[in-house]
């Protein structure tokens, strides 16, 4: 009798144990899809076709690599930053600076031209000063007028005083594909008042695959 209540019990434990596992394991990933995982997702066989590193201060918002001519434009006062990140770095550059953009900034347009090419990413290296815009919004436009956040499983970057590493994956739009009307756009959020804060990006990049 003793014997089989002592196994019973410990039986009755390690459903305990195991229900509680699961069941942590269930919120962790209700709760990552609930913010824009970071981290870089690897290209793989896609080619860069738009790439700033914002290295060169003279010309600091034109591209350091562009098929099909990549445009940045920026609502607000910005100027260059040193340093800046080696994260998400191409081509063996290096990290001399970045571009910052100062508070109060309406928003970044992203002139991403995807002509010839499909499947789209999107990545970006940001960090923010202590008074910086706490997030940043994430719409595109397919016409080049409108724009939206459809199909975006987030739209809403958290800005850190860390460089962190961000992809947005564009590959299942299909309105992405070949379009030489496509842009991103960053709405500077959450903060973005002190007139000494800012946020800080380096090495933009698209890749894509060609059709």
């Amino acid at each position: 009798m003793i014997c089989l209540f002592r196994n019973t019990g410990m039986r009755f434990t390690a459903i305990i144990i195991l229900f509680v596992i699961i069941f942590s394991s269930c919120v962790k990933d209700r709760v990552e899809k609930l913010v824009t995982p970071s981290g870089i997702i690897s290209p793989g066989n896609k080619i860069l076709i738009q790439y700033w590193n914002f290295n060169t201060v003279s010309t600091l918002l034109n591209p350091t690599y562009s098929i099909g001519g990549g445009e940045i434009s920026v609502g607000g006062t910005f100027d260059d930053v040193t340093p800046g990140t080696s994260l998400n770095v191409r081509n063996s550059n290096d990290s001399a600076s970045a571009l910052r953009v100062r508070n109060p900034s309406t928003a970044m347009i992203l002139s991403l031209p995807t002509t010839g090419y499909k499947e789209a990413v999107f990545s970006f290296s940001v960090m923010r000063s202590s008074s910086g815009a706490q997030s940043n919004v994430v719409s595109y436009t397919l016409d080049g007028t409108n724009y939206i956040s459809s199909n975006l499983p987030t739209n809403v970057i958290i800005v850190t005083e860390i460089w962190t590493a961000y992809s947005i994956d564009f590959s299942a739009i299909q309105g992405a594909n070949n379009n030489s009307n496509f842009k991103v756009k960053i709405t500077f959020d959450l903060g973005n008042t002190a007139t000494t804060g800012n946020d800080r990006y380096d090495n933009i990049t698209l890749d894509a695959l060609p059709i």
